[in-house]
């Protein structure tokens, strides 16, 4: 009996609780440094400097950083995306093609360090509500006994240096009978780079 009436208590305080969070919350979003900025005429944000970077000015920032791309040799197969990036693999295609219509920020092989080693994962993709990058590696060729050794040290390298599938890297995977699937892409697209 007091253990019924100490818990309706507790449950009353908790939903006051929760109640007053969500408000919290709502007021939040609604007022924000960034909104704020936002709401100002063309004219005065020319002659204001953010407190807060916005998100379009984080994206612009991120998208006019150079970098440095792995290069192509000569034997290298080439697919134009619809971005007119240029890809080796018709799969990397279809990433890059979802990518693109998606509107999300990418690189396609851009330089990055594991350890001290330089490599070149197949996207840097960018999730801008987070403002956090992703990498993605396609492996395209699972069936190929030396490309799957291969790749079981580049993924072994990157879980030592902080790559985690699912947190920061995105992997979809081929073999020559199983190909990609546009609609896989696109949901790894929406659950991990567009929330």
């Amino acid at each position: 009996m007091a253990r019924k009436g100490y818990l309706d208590k507790a449950l009353t305080l908790v939903d006051d609780e929760i109640d007053h969070l969500e408000k919290y919350v709502d007021d939040c979003t609604d007022n924000t440094v960034e909104i704020l900025f936002g709401k100002l005429s063309s004219l005065r944000k020319e002659m204001i400097v953010p407190l807060v970077e916005t998100d379009e000015q984080f994206v612009d920032r991120w998208e006019n950083q150079t970098f440095i791309q792995k290069p192509f040799g000569n034997s290298s197969q080439a697919f134009e995306t619809k971005r007119g990036d240029i890809v080796r693999s018709k799969s990397e295609l279809i990433i890059a093609d979802e990518l693109f219509y998606a509107g999300i920020p990418y690189r396609y092989e851009r330089r990055t360090s594991i350890g001290n080693v330089p490599v070149f994962p197949d996207f840097t993709v960018l999730n801008t509500a987070r403002r956090k990058e992703f990498i993605w590696e396609h492996l395209g060729k699972l069936d190929d006994p030396d490309y799957a050794d291969n790749t079981a040290v580049k993924l072994n390298n990157y879980l030592s240096n902080g790559y985690y599938p699912g947190i920061n890297m995105i992997l979809t995977w081929e073999t020559s009978r199983t190909p990609i699937k546009p609609e896989l892409v696109r949901d790894l697209i929406s659950i991990f780079i567009m929330k």
